[in-house]
């Protein structure tokens, strides 16, 4: 068995699990902003569904990283034994790490789809305000949840 194997932390570990919860999430997504698409016989816009896979690939694997060495950074201290969920979202830097990670993320996804909509000749007043709210929340949430998961994850393996 090769170190990558026993590793939970390791790179591969973290790409099989954002890979699996991108999967999850991208399929949702697209599911719920392109039923046409998918049931029926409208158009895929291509750039909206690869941003529904890649955001959350990219979004869980930093925040993976992030909880990971967080986690690593408070038993090093002596502290973060707790692994309550609520008690974890809400301390060691996570919250803002996910807001500014999922600002980050929401922002360029706000900047692609402007540019899609300006290329094709459309204006941005036709931009969705549903899907900029979407592309701001989504990520902070994603980022929220997988900080704390890897957190949490990172103690109990530790133990």
């Amino acid at each position: 068995m090769n170190a990558d194997q026993a590793d939970p932390y390791s790179g591969t570990h973290i790409v099989k699990r954002a890979t699996v919860i991108a999967a999850a999430i991208g399929t949702t997504l697209t599911l719920i902003a392109q039923p046409n698409a998918v049931f029926g016989n409208a158009g895929i816009e291509k750039l909206q569904m690869a941003m529904m896979f890649l955001t959350p690939f990219l979004l869980v694997s930093i925040s993976q990283v992030f909880g990971i060495r967080e986690a690593r950074r408070a038993l090093s201290q002596g502290v973060g034994r707790n692994t309550e969920f609520a008690a974890v979202m809400l301390s060691h830097g996570i919250p803002l790490r996910a807001a500014a990670l999922g600002l980050a993320v929401g922002a360029i996804n706000t900047a692609l789809v402007s540019a899609e909509i300006v290329m094709t000749g459309q204006s941005l007043a036709q931009l969705p305000a549903n899907l900029i709210a979407q592309t701001l929340f989504l990520p902070m949430v994603f980022g929220l949840l997988s900080q704390t998961l890897s957190f949490r994850r990172t103690l109990r393996l530790s133990a």
